[in-house]
C-alpha cells in the first residue's frame, strides 16, 4: 500500500467496462438426430456470465478427437429472462441445435436466486432433442477440497464404438488426497470405475487432462460433469449431489417439480419434460409439461402414493391398485433438487432414468418451504427481546419468526457480552457465540429447534479469553472466525480449522494474535475503541478499529496463513479520521469500504479496488450526494445479492431511518438516498438504533433496530423489511409475532 489517493467513489474500476455483477455459470449438455444415433450425437458445454440486466457470453465446447474443443467464443443466445415460476427463456429462443427449435423449456440455475442447478431442453424438427445441465459457479477461491466428499449421480451417453446408448445411477466420490475420482453404479452401465484429474481452477472447475470436466455449483452440493474426449470410445453427461446429512421432512418436500430426463436403449434415445407435483395429502402426479401448461391436469402421466425415507423421495406407482414401480429420488442437500436413482421395477422398464428435477418456485417466490421449528434459517439475528434477555430470532423457511433464548435453553446464566449469530450453510440452521468469564460459548441449532452447547476455551485448553465484544467472519473457506480483545488488549480467534471432532462437529482451534505474530515482528497491537472483522475472497482476513485519535487500523493476514500484520489506513494514506459508526461492505468485484463517520458528522467511505494496487482512495459520502448526517451510533451497511450497495443510519436531525443506496442500474447515475421512515406504511413502529442491515436468504432487505419502550423497561425489535414478491418496504414488530420456543 502507498497512499491514499482522491477519486470519485464509483461502484467500477474505471479502466474495467466489463459488468462485474456477473453471475459466471457453465452447462453440460447432449443433443441426439436425427438418427438418434452415430453419427447425430453431439456432447457440448459452455461457460460463460449471466450479467445483472440477463445477457450472457461465454464460450462453447464441442466433444473431440483427445478433448473438447472450442466451437464457438460467444454462445448461441444472447440473453435469459427469469419467470416467476422458476423457469427461464432465452433470446434468441436456441439450444445448441439451433434456429429450428419446436419448443424449448429451462428450469432456473442460479444458485444466488435460490436453485442448486437448473435445465434446458429443446425439441427440434426431424427428432432432434437435447438436454442441458446448468449450475452457478463459484467464481473463486475454490480448491480440490471444495470438490472433496460422496455424491449421487445420474449419467447418460453413447459407447461409440458399438453406437449404444447407456444410463446409469450410483455413487460418485472425490478424494481430494488422492487426486481420484470413482464411480460405483448401483443401476445401468457406466464405462468408467475411475479417474485422476490433474487440476482445479478456482473458478470452480475439475478437469481430466482434456478429457472430462467436473463444474461445482456456487454453494458446494452439486457437480455437473461431461466426458468430452471422442477418442476413449465413449461420451457422456451427468448431474451429482451431495446428500443431506440428516433426514428430510416430509412438509419440505411439499410442491411442483420441473422434470427433464432421458433414456436410451441401443442405437436409440428419448428425452421428456415433465411436470412432478408432490401433494400435501401423500398423492403425487406427474405430467407431461405441455400438456400441464396447457391447463390439461385431468389425464396425469402416472399418479400414486409419495414418502420420504430418509433422504429420498420414493414414488410408489398405483398401476389399478396394485403397485408395480418403486422410484427413488434423492434429495439434493437444500431440497431444492431431485436425482433420479435406483428403480423396483417388476413390469417396468429395464433402465435407470437419467434426469434433474428443480422446484418449480425458490423459497423466495412462495414455494413449498419447510416448516415449523427445524426448518431451514433464512435470518438469524441476536438480540434482546423486550424483556431484556439475549435471544436470537429466526426467521425460517415456512414464513414464521422464532425466538430462541439459547443461553437459558442450556442453562448458562451470567453471559459477558452480547450474542454474535450466523446461519451454517452446510446445516440451514444457527449458530452463536457469546462470552462468559469461563470461556467463549458455541450454541448449534439442532433439527428439532433446540440448541446444544460447547465451552471453546475448555474444550481447547485455552486461557486467552477475549474480554471486549466478538466479531464473526467467514473466511473464503467456509471456516468461521470469532475475534476479540482480551483485558491485555491482546487480540484473540477462535476458529474453525477444516477438520471434524468425534462427534462430527466442526472442530475448532484458537490463536493469540498479538503474542504469536505481532510481538515476534516488533508489532504493537492498536488500542482499538471499536472493532469491526471482514474476509476478503482470496483468503485474506482482516480485524479493522479506531483508536482514540480516531484512525483507522487494520490487522491483516493477506492469506489466512502467513502471519498476521498491522497498517495504519489513516496516517499513512492521509484519510479523513473518524470518530465512530464503523462499518465494512465489500462487493462482488473485490473492492473493500470501510465506512464510517468524522468529527463534522459526515459518513467518509474509506475504499479499495484491485486497479488502486497498493493505494486507497476516501470519499465523503454525504457532501457527495447530498444527503443527511448519519447518527455515529446507528450506522450499518449490507451488499445485496444482485449488487446494492446500502449504507443505513438514523439522520441526526430527525431520527428517520435513511438509506444511502447505490444499484447495478445506477451505475452511469451513483450513489443517491432516501428515508425508509417515509417508505414504510404510515402507522409503522419508529426504529432507533443501533441499526443491523442485513441481506436475507431470501433476497430481502431488512433494517433491524429498537422500536417503543414496553411494560417491564424493554423495548420492541422492530425490521423494516423489503422483499422481491412484494416489492415495497414494510414494517413488523418481531417481539410481538415471534413463536417462543420453549
Amino acid at each position: 500500500m502507498s497512499k491514499t489517493k482522491q477519486a470519485a467513489y464509483q461502484p467500477f474500476e474505471t479502466l474495467e467496462p466489463r459488468c462485474l455483477l456477473d453471475s459466471s455459470f457453465a452447462s453440460v449438455g447432449i443433443a441426439v438426430g436425427p438418427s438418434q444415433g452415430l453419427p447425430g450425437v453431439e456432447v457440448f458445454s459452455t461457460e460463460g456470465i449471466v450479467r445483472d440486466d440477463g445477457s450472457v457470453g461465454g464460450d462453447l465446447f464441442i466433444d473431440g478427437d483427445g478433448g473438447r474443443d472450442l466451437e464457438d467464443s460467444d454462445l448461441f443466445y444472447n440473453s435469459i429472462t427469469k419467470l416467476q415460476d422458476g423457469r427461464f427463456l432465452r433470446d434468441p429462443d436456441n439450444g445448441f441445435l439451433t434456429n429450428d427449435a419446436l419448443e424449448t423449456n429451462g428450469a432456473q440455475f442460479l444458485n444466488s436466486d435460490g436453485f442448486p442447478a437448473g435445465w434446458f431442453f429443446a425439441q427440434h424438427t426431424g427428432d432432434r432433442e437435447e438436454i442441458e445441465l446448468l449450475v452457478e459457479l463459484p467464481g473463486f477461491g475454490v480448491s480440490e477440497n471444495d470438490f472433496d466428499g460422496r455424491y449421487t449421480f445420474t449419467a447418460i451417453g453413447l459407447d461409440l464404438d458399438a453406437g449404444d446408448y447407456f444410463t446409469a445411477v450410483g455413487r460418485m466420490d472425490i478424494e481430494a488426497n488422492g487426486n481420484d475420482i470413482e464411480f460405483d453404479e448401483t443401476d445401468g452401465f457406466f464405462p468408467v470405475s475411475s479417474l485422476n484429474y490433474d487440476r482445479v481452477d478456482p473458478a470452480g472447475i475439475l478437469s481430466v487432462d482434456d478429457s472430462e470436466y467436473f463444474y461445482i455449483s456456487q454453494d458446494g452440493n452439486t457437480i455437473i460433469f461431461a466426458d468430452m474426449d471422442t477418442n476413449d470410445g465413449e461420451v457422456y453427461i451427468g448431474i451429482a449431489t451431495r446428500e443431506p446429512t440428516g433426514s428430510v421432512e416430509f412438509n419440505q418436500m411439499v410442491g411442483q417439480y420441473l422434470w427433464v430426463d432421458g433414456f436410451g436403449a441401443n442405437s436409440s434415445a428419448d428425452f421428456r419434460q415433465l411436470l412432478l407435483q408432490l401433494e400435501d395429502d401423500g398423492d403425487y402426479r406427474i405430467f407431461d409439461l405441455d400438456d400441464f401448461d396447457s391447463g390439461i391436469t385431468d389425464n396425469e402421466l402416472e399418479r400414486g402414493f409419495w414418502r420420504v425415507d430418509g433422504s429420498r423421495v420414493v414414488l410408489e406407482n398405483d398401476n389399478g391398485g396394485d403397485i408395480d414401480l418403486e422410484l427413488n429420488l434423492v434429495v439434493g442437500e437444500g431440497g431444492d433438487i431431485l436425482v433420479p436413482q435406483e428403480i423396483d421395477r417388476q413390469a417396468f422398464s429395464d433402465l435407470p432414468t437419467f434426469g434433474l428435477l428443480v422446484r418449480s418456485q425458490a423459497p423466495a417466490d412462495g414455494g413449498p418451504l419447510p416448516g415449523g421449528p427445524g426448518g431451514v434459517d433464512v435470518l438469524s439475528i441476536a438480540a434482546r427481546n423486550e424483556l431484556g434477555e439475549l435471544v436470537v430470532f429466526q426467521r425460517e423457511a415456512d414464513g414464521n419468526w422464532y425466538e430462541s433464548n439459547v443461553a437459558e435453553s442450556v442453562g448458562i446464566p451470567n453471559i459477558n457480552g452480547e450474542l454474535e449469530s450466523w446461519i451454517d450453510p452446510a446445516t440451514g440452521r444457527t449458530q452463536a457465540v457469546t462470552l462468559t468469564a469461563t470461556g467463549v460459548l458455541l450454541f448449534t441449532e439442532q433439527a428439532d429447534g433446540s440448541f446444544t452447547l460447547r465451552n471453546l476455551s475448555t474444550e481447547l485448553g485455552a486461557t486467552d479469553i477475549p474480554t471486549s465484544e466478538l466479531e464473526v467472519m467467514r473466511a473464503a473457506n467456509g471456516n468461521i472466525y470469532v475475534t476479540g480483545l482480551d483485558a491485555s488488549n491482546d487480540l484473540i480467534t477462535y476458529f474453525e480449522n477444516g477438520q471434524l471432532t468425534s462427534n462430527n462437529e466442526n472442530a475448532w482451534a484458537h490463536k493469540n494474535i498479538t503474542q504469536d505474530d505481532l510481538v515476534p515482528n516488533g508489532l504493537a497491537t492498536p488500542a482499538f475503541s471499536e472493532l469491526v472483522s471482514y474476509a476478503v475472497p482470496w483468503g485474506g482476513l482482516n480485524v479493522v478499529g479506531l483508536d482514540s485519535n480516531g484512525t483507522i487500523w487494520g490487522v491483516w493476514t493477506g492469506d489466512g496463513i502467513a502471519p498476521w500484520t498491522v497498517s495504519d489506513l489513516t496516517t499513512t494514506f492521509g484519510a479523513v479520521p473518524l470518530v465512530g459508526g464503523l462499518t465494512v461492505f465489500q462487493t462482488s468485484w473485490f473492492a473493500i469500504n470501510i465506512v464510517g463517520v468524522d468529527a463534522a458528522g459526515d459518513v467518509q467511505a474509506t475504499w479499495w479496488v484491485p486497479s488502486f494496487g497498493g493505494d486507497w482512495a476516501q470519499t465523503n459520502l454525504t457532501t457527495d450526494i447530498g444527503a443527511p448526517q448519519l447518527d455515529v451510533a446507528t450506522i450499518s451497511a449490507f451488499v445485496t445479492s444482485w449488487g446494492a450497495l446500502n449504507v443505513v443510519g438514523a439522520d441526526v436531525n430527525t431520527g428517520e431511518v435513511t438509506a444511502y443506496w447505490w444499484t447495478p442500474a445506477r451505475t452511469e447515475l451513483g450513489w443517491t438516498f432516501n428515508s425508509l421512515s417515509d417508505t414504510v406504511p404510515a402507522g409503522s413502529p419508529a426504529l432507533t438504533g443501533p441499526y443491523e442491515g442485513v441481506n436475507g436468504d431470501d433476497d430481502s432487505l431488512n433494517v433491524f433496530g429498537r422500536g417503543p419502550s414496553v411494560t417491564g423497561g424493554g423495548t420492541e425489535f422492530v425490521r423494516y423489511f423489503w422483499q422481491p414478491t412484494t416489492g415495497q418496504w414494510l414494517a413488523e414488530t418481531i417481539t410481538d409475532v415471534a413463536i417462543v420456543r420453549s
